[in-house]
């Protein structure tokens, strides 16, 4: 008797064998015994072998049936281990950008308690990563389980590191600059910046509920404002919140901007910009998204430049008042162009974007012809069916990114003007 018609399989991963096939016949108990412990040994299968799954098996093909993927062997697979992580004691202050839902929108009055430290307390704790327990093979191997990830924890400004824990040194706001790096600035509270306070410098944050007047400036850490009028001028180094708009002001933010709406302003920001209703006459460029919370939010007139993509619900363009969206490029702060992959940044319409919107990318650029509905734009690559070539186009998708839409609009190969 050969085993022609039947064999061991063990899967890719070690952890199971199982038997497929049959003898087309009736087998002696004897013969079938010898053949399947050659089979068993043959496949290297020393461990978690199951004695009944054999005995079915050895029942099954005595009586010259075929078996499918009858499994005669489990391994154990190794125990997971628990990434390192970072346990915070206290609530960050990314808070001040706002309290965002499940559903994406931004409830700008739900801002909470700004989170203050006293000297001498514990901010965060860093968990070291806890390796998992090696599996076995049916094959008698140990299978190593995946190595866990490392967290990561460092002292900023006025906090320090003491053992696995990071300790404010002074009293102060507490913000994390970076992923696992906590800081502690200093708190100016004023009414609001104007005649009485003068253009404000101030090494840390700065709140003023009245806003920023017409003309005055700001340099700080932080700014939270009620508003920015026409002319302020506000340059941070991490984030700017404003409660109500942003008025014909100039922003440069070292992280996010969040503010209800923005009017003929130039908001530059390495992180995220957040806004609650309306974009108009404005130039907005993000290191990371733009987001239009509100469910009537609109971009009317504007240029956008999103190094991670833009969300809005409607988008207004016009001859005399275009839009123009760039995606996966952005040179905020003026200072060297951030690029990412061609079609990693997309731009998602909930609502409608109007004909004239002008939609970029890297390799790539969109004109809109006609109004266009619910959409996501995202550049890809196209094999031209005539010449076999590649090249790359702004695909008009549906709203899920998932399926193609008639296009819209002419197109061009090759990134358009900056």
């Amino acid at each position: 008797m050969t085993p022609a018609f039947l064999r061991v399989v063990v899967a890719p991963d070690g952890l199971s064998a199982w038997l497929e096939g049959g003898l087309g016949r009736p087998a002696e108990p004897a013969e079938l015994k010898d053949l399947l412990a050659k089979l068993i040994r043959q496949a290297g299968v020393v461990s978690g072998l199951r004695a009944e799954a054999i005995k079915e098996a050895f029942r099954r093909l005595a009586q010259g049936e075929a078996l499918a993927r009858h499994v005669i062997a489990l391994g154990r697979p190794p125990q997971p281990g628990q990434d390192g992580r970072v346990q915070y004691h206290v609530t960050l202050g990314q808070r001040l950008v706002g309290r965002v839902f499940e559903s994406g929108h931004m409830d700008f009055r739900d801002r909470g308690e700004l989170p203050v430290a006293k000297e001498g307390q514990k901010l965060a704790t860093l968990i070291e990563p806890r390796t998992g327990q090696p599996g076995l093979s049916v094959g008698g191997k140990p299978i190593e389980p995946a190595k866990p990830a490392k967290a990561t924890l460092k002292a900023g400004k006025n906090t320090s590191r003491e053992g696995q824990d990071v300790v404010a040194r002074k009293e102060g706001l507490i913000v994390e600059v970076q992923p696992g790096r906590l800081a502690v600035l200093d708190l100016l509270k004023l009414p609001e910046v104007g005649f009485e306070s003068g253009n404000v410098s101030f090494p840390g944050l700065v709140s003023a509920d009245g806003g920023v007047r017409e003309g005055f400036k700001v340099k700080a850490e932080a700014l939270v404002a009620g508003t920015l009028e026409n002319n302020a001028e506000v340059e941070v180094e991490e984030s700017v919140r404003v409660k109500t708009g942003i008025m014909g002001a100039r922003v440069q933010a070292g992280a996010s901007v969040s503010a209800q709406l923005v009017r003929k302003s130039q908001i530059s920001a390495q992180g995220d910009v957040i806004i609650g209703s309306e974009v108009v006459d404005s130039t907005i460029v993000a290191g990371g998204r733009v987001r239009l919370t509100s469910p009537g939010g609109r971009i009317v007139g504007s240029r956008i430049e999103a190094l991670l993509g833009v969300e809005t619900t409607n988008l207004i363009s016009s001859p005399r008042s275009p839009t123009h969206i760039v995606l996966g490029k952005a040179k905020p702060g003026g200072g060297e162009a951030l690029k990412v992959e061609p079609g990693r940044a997309g731009l998602t319409v909930r609502g409608e974007a109007q004909a004239g919107l002008t939609i970029e990318g890297l390799k790539s650029r969109l004109i809109l012809e006609r109004p266009e509905s619910s959409f996501t734009a995202r550049e890809m690559k196209r094999v031209d069916p005539k010449t076999g070539l590649e090249r790359w186009v702004m695909a008009i998708l549906d709203v899920s990114g998932s399926r193609p839409k008639d296009s819209p609009g002419r197109g061009a190969a090759g990134a358009g003007p900056a």
